[in-house]
């Protein structure tokens, strides 16, 4: 007569389990995604990296690096990465999509304390560089025209 007793207890046992496994795996998306990011930083070549910035009143670190994959033809992207000090990833956004090699980069604080990323780049087949301005906020990487 215990037989009914075990079988609600082995079911509870089992969905426990399975909310912490759950769990587990939600909580530890963000340090999956940063591990993720860290080895794609090692792993491309860095072509600037900012002090720390104060965004919307958290400070981060903003990288821009050149993607891994130079095909031909075909994108060859800079990738805008934006981290908490810690390392922790908060966005990121891959920008460009035709040849274009990276001269330069720079930060710009609009008067309403947003932060604008100015990056400066030479197109493949044109002669003036051109600039490309991308807003940065918490909640995403913004192209701004």
């Amino acid at each position: 007569m215990n037989r009914p007793r075990g079988k609600l207890l082995s079911l509870l046992i089992a969905s426990a389990a399975l909310a912490v496994i759950g769990i587990s795996v939600f909580a530890a998306r963000d340090v999956i995604l940063t591990q993720w990011y860290a080895h794609r930083l090692r792993s491309a070549t860095f072509v600037w990296k900012s002090g720390v910035q104060a965004i919307e009143g958290t400070l981060c670190r903003i990288f821009v690096f050149n993607s891994s994959y130079q095909g031909w033809p075909g994108s060859q992207a800079q990738t805008i990465l934006l981290t908490d000090i810690g390392g922790r990833v908060i966005t990121w956004k891959e920008v460009g999509g035709g040849p274009r090699f990276l001269l330069s980069c720079e930060l710009k604080t609009i008067d309403d304390g947003a932060v604008h990323l100015v990056i400066t780049c030479k197109e493949r087949h044109s002669t003036t560089p051109g600039k490309y301005t991308y807003r940065l906020t918490l909640r995403g990487i913004e192209d701004q025209r």
